[in-house]
């Protein structure tokens, strides 16, 4: 009995966790994805610029100031030489996946939505952590995105696919 509640827990916070969307059965559903660029000004505003450009190219992402699904946080740092020379950039990605408790209200009791809102609102899962250094920032950029995309969005859509064939074969 306890196994058969892991089990099913562990489903919930899956599906939960990737939002699948139910009233969109075989739909394509894009990644609500946040933004937040750290570093210093010369190279923040470029940053943001290159990777929001580079996600939106994705096609299946939308970028969001309010509940997104993944908060994709970049921090970035100028490289100098003990002389004092530039030699380059370093990036360090967070990829946090949100917990998406509003996919599962509709099947809790009325008296239990408040509370369900209160306990798994803050829940996030760390998928990815990285850290890119080079010359080029546009490269660096370029980069951060294809890795968010390649090992993270890439699971959570061949995730959704597979239970929108579970849910077609119902």
């Amino acid at each position: 009995m306890q196994r058969s509640v892991l089990i099913g827990s562990a489903l919930l916070f899956l599906v939960a966790g990737f939002g699948l969307d139910h009233s969109a059965h075989g739909a394509s559903v894009h990644f609500r994805v946040h933004v937040n660029v750290s570093g210093g000004d010369e190279i923040k505003d470029r940053i943001a610029s290159c990777v929001n450009r580079q996600l939106r190219s994705l096609g299946d992402v939308d970028l969001v100031d309010t509940n997104p699904e993944y908060e994709l946080g970049v921090v970035a740092l100028s490289t100098r030489s003990k002389g004092g020379q530039h030699t380059g950039y370093a990036i360090a990605t967070n990829a946090l996946l949100r917990f998406a408790n509003g996919n599962w209200e509709d099947e809790l009791k009325p008296e239990w939505k408040k509370i369900w809102e209160q306990t798994t609102s803050a829940l996030y899962f760390y998928p990815q952590s990285w850290i890119a250094v080079g010359a080029d920032l546009d490269e660096l950029c370029k980069d951060t995105v294809a890795t968010f995309d390649a090992q993270t969005l890439e699971s959570a859509r061949k995730f959704r696919q597979q239970m929108q064939d579970i849910l077609k074969e119902k």
